[in-house]
């Protein structure tokens, strides 16, 4: 499923950015790298709890209401 892949990617991303976070000088940039990644990580998470489509929450397998 994407919602999987994503995770495994950003997972991956999250990884090489701590490595960076402890061995750079923090800057603005960095931070706001690793607050993306926590935002695309929430994002995600969500989603896939959700188990009906509502606005950017869109499943495929969602059962249509009546």
């Amino acid at each position: 499923m994407w919602a999987k892949r994503a995770l495994d990617r950003l997972y991956i991303l999250y990884n090489e950015t701590e490595e960076l976070y402890k061995r750079s000088k923090i800057t603005v940039p960095l931070c706001e790298l690793r607050n993306a990644i926590n935002t695309a990580w929430l994002v995600i998470k969500m989603a896939r709890r959700r188990r009906e489509s509502v606005g950017l929450h869109y499943n495929i397998d969602t059962p249509k209401k009546r």
